[in-house]
């Protein structure tokens, strides 16, 4: 099961399934969402993969789905927060010794 949403046809973002996984009479179906940015049909480019969502069939036929927070991407946006603000009141501070 994969789906493909395109964008054009530098960027790319692609949803897919990956193994299923049998546990305790319940199968278990993990996704990955990708982005792509790069020239099409050539082996280089920037590709972001992060994990989507978690399919939980039970033995008796309902269907779960739960979405898996990423926590790497909360974790760099944090760390893009600290450095912007540390960039700026270093640039006040030299700012107000130079004058």
């Amino acid at each position: 099961m994969e789906s493909a949403e395109k964008r054009n046809d530098w960027v790319s973002v692609e949803t897919s399934a990956g193994k299923s996984i049998q546990a305790s009479g319940a199968t278990i179906t993990p996704f990955a969402t990708s982005l792509r940015i790069g020239p099409p049909n050539l082996p280089f480019g920037l590709i972001w993969n992060r994990p989507s969502s978690i399919l939980i069939q039970s033995a008796d036929g309902q269907e779960e789905v739960q979405q898996v927070p990423d926590i790497t991407r909360q974790v760099l946006w944090g760390l893009l927060g600290v450095t912007l603000v540390m960039a700026a009141l270093m640039w006040i501070f030299n700012r107000k010794q130079s004058n």
